[in-house]
């Protein structure tokens, strides 16, 4: 008898913001992933990328605010957030959240010849510790990482055959 694996792709923030802050053609082809891939396959999301996220949303959401005229008060800063929480609540109800760990600190470190930036070092051990079987994001400088193939929303539905 054969069991089979369900196939998991990590993803990384950039494919959950270009998403969540609808970036044209990137929240297109990351939203043609998504709903191919919910069910399919199990998606991943790690917390570091979750409190990015929520992070960058925030920065971004006050930075278009003050380049169209507005302010940022109190009451523009409570809808700012209230619009993060619910993103990252999405983020959440369609993903397994996984932890990096110190195991995958040590190996971030290993990575760094490989990876100069330390968060795509640590999102390829993270991926590697929980063996996903690949990392799905814009970044080009996480596609030539090794050991985890790293695929763009594109690239991995047609992995996947979404």
């Amino acid at each position: 008898m054969s069991v089979q694996t369900k196939k998991t792709a990590l993803v990384d923030k950039d494919v959950w913001l270009a998403l969540c802050l609808d970036l044209g053609e990137q929240a297109a082809e990351a939203y043609r992933f998504l709903d191919g891939a919910l069910g399919v396959i199990d998606l991943l999301v790690t917390t570091t990328c979750l409190q990015e996220v929520w992070s960058d949303l925030c920065h971004v959401l006050r930075h278009v605010v003050v380049q169209e005229g507005g302010v940022v008060d109190d009451r523009v800063e409570a809808l700012i957030t209230s619009i993060a929480w619910d993103c990252i609540s999405f983020v959440r109800e369609v993903s397994i959240v996984v932890s990096s760990g110190a195991r995958d600190a040590t190996l971030a470190d290993v990575l760094r010849d490989q990876h100069a930036d330390y968060s795509d070092a640590l999102l390829v051990a993270t991926a590697q510790g929980c063996s996903a079987s690949c990392i799905v994001s814009f970044k080009e400088s996480l596609h030539e990482c090794l050991p985890v193939r790293c695929l763009t929303p594109y690239e991995a539905s047609i992995a996947f055959n979404l």
